[in-house]
């Protein structure tokens, strides 16, 4: 799962650049190879196969990013979800040991504290290990509620409430070191993607060359966003966005709005300087295509 690991460890504004340069790159290339247009019937036939091929590619391109990010999206909601039951039952054990022994009140919080900065270090682990704050804390944890004075009723409720504690830990570090999406599924997507831009910029140019450097401009942009949600939904920062909503109830967090912000910057300075040089190209393409028609015939 070497790709899924790969986007996994990349920061949010890294992952939208890298779904956006692919497909401006291909169309830049592909324009290059354009040919010029022409009006006669076999331009013509190559224009309605361009489009059936067009039409087959986009489908199956669409297809095949739903499905994934559908997928990345259910492994995230059993993240949410594992971080949700860790929780509950950690906030459940404290608070029955507050209710029992009110002289624990204060340590009872500052367990439940500690436990909830802990969690969130196992999000940037990629094995299905621990990491070493959250084994030191679950052991202290542990450690603290066994030594505590507790009645018998009282005892079997949070020995009952560790046991499903300890099984909620293996299921939030499974969910963590969730593998995503195949690898060939995400070759998939990138050729597909490709594709689909290459052979938009390859149609015969036609009589209006501003409208097809501003209609490959947003197709080859359109591509870029579909695949946003995707490498973002995988990410590691996705997932601290995730469980920050949950344990920062407890604890002071960062907010997760500045992980975008970098991202949303890259993304409008590589929109216009991908619309300039398709502009430029457009430009040295009519020049050129003038000079010739200027010179005269031997």
């Amino acid at each position: 799962m070497f790709f899924g690991y790969f986007a996994y460890e990349m920061p949010l504004w890294l992952c939208i650049v890298v779904a956006l340069v692919p497909p401006m790159v291909a169309a830049v290339a592909m324009r290059l190879l354009v040919n010029p247009k022409s009006e006669n019937d076999a331009d013509k036939a190559l224009e309605d196969r361009h489009g059936r091929v067009i039409a087959i590619l986009s489908t199956a391109f669409v297809f095949t990013v739903t499905f994934s990010t559908t997928n990345v999206w259910n492994q995230d909601e059993k993240v949410y979800e594992s971080a949700n039951q860790l929780t509950q039952t950690t906030l459940s054990i404290t608070q029955t040991v507050s209710y029992a022994l009110p002289n624990e009140a204060d340590t009872a919080e500052a367990q439940l504290e500690a436990m909830m900065t802990a969690f969130p270090f196992d999000v940037t682990e990629l094995s299905i290990r621990a990491s070493p704050q959250t084994i030191h804390q679950m052991r202290e944890f542990h450690s603290w509620v066994n030594s505590l004075p507790l009645p018998k009723s009282d005892r079997d409720i949070v020995d009952g409430l560790l046991g499903e504690l300890d099984q909620q830990w293996r299921t939030w570090l499974t969910a963590l070191n969730g593998a995503g999406i195949p690898d060939v599924m995400w070759l998939l997507i990138a050729i597909l993607g490709l594709m689909l831009v290459a052979a938009v910029a390859m149609l015969p140019r036609g009589s209006d060359g501003k409208h097809e450097t501003t209609l490959l401009f947003w197709f080859a942009l359109i591509i870029g966003v579909m695949q946003i949600p995707l490498w973002v939904l995988n990410s590691m920062g996705f997932a601290e966005v995730l469980v920050e909503s949950v344990f920062g109830e407890f604890v002071n967090v960062r907010p997760p709005v500045d992980r975008f912000a970098m991202g949303l910057i890259v993304t409008a300075a590589l929109a216009a300087v991908f619309f300039l040089v398709l502009k430029l190209l457009a430009h040295v393409r009519k020049e050129a295509k003038t000079e010739d028609a200027q010179t005269p015939a031997d």
